[in-house]
């Protein structure tokens, strides 16, 4: 911690530590603004000509009957670096995860074109004429891609959700169908090799 006592009326050092000395005498400006905020409250930070900056806290007083500024000083510089890399990596951050909303939106925009078109090929076949093993594996197909649309409508939820696009509303729930489509999601289809000649 650097010690220094300033006159106030020709902003002159009376007295200082080695350490004062070296961080207030590489910027003539320094003894303006000390005691210039001598009567603020708190600790002040300043910039010293090396670029380096001190905390600076002044209490006016006397000596030898006049009037004076002490002043104690701590170098602040690692501190004020380490703030800067916080706010740097923090907006590096930020910057990170609207990337990977702006992606998941995307890509889920770019899955979701082509499975409805392969819902909508589902639905020309269900219309067909089928065996009933055939049938079967076209209702697995369905299902299984109506849950794949589901994933990718909360892919979308989430990224809008990521950036406060997201409107809430409230709606019924029948517990018992998510219940059983859970379920179903669950259970392993495997079915049978089917020939649809």
């Amino acid at each position: 911690v650097g010690l220094a006592l300033v006159r106030c009326s020709d902003r002159s050092l009376l007295l200082s530590n080695a350490l004062a000395r070296q961080w207030v005498c590489s910027d003539a400006s320094w003894f303006e603004q000390a005691v210039a905020g001598g009567t603020q409250q708190g600790p002040r930070e300043l910039a010293l000509g090396d670029g380096r900056w001190v905390e600076v806290r002044t209490t006016p007083t006397t000596h030898g009957g006049e009037p004076v500024v002490f002043c104690l000083v701590s170098d602040v510089t690692a501190l004020r670096q380490a703030q800067a890399a916080l706010v740097d990596a923090k907006q590096r951050a930020e910057s990170a995860s609207q990337a990977k909303t702006q992606f998941l939106a995307t890509m889920s925009h770019e899955i979701r074109t082509p499975l409805n078109a392969i819902l909508g090929c589902l639905d020309y076949f269900a219309e067909l004429e089928l065996p009933r093993a055939g049938r079967e594996v076209l209702e697995v197909m369905k299902h299984s891609s109506f849950n794949l649309l589901y994933l990718v409508n909360d892919i979308l939820d989430i990224s809008g959700l990521e950036s406060n696009k997201m409107n809430l509303h409230l709606a019924p729930v029948k517990i018992a169908d998510l219940i059983t489509d859970a379920y179903k999601i669950t259970q392993d289809a495997k079915p049978n090799k089917v020939s649809f000649q």
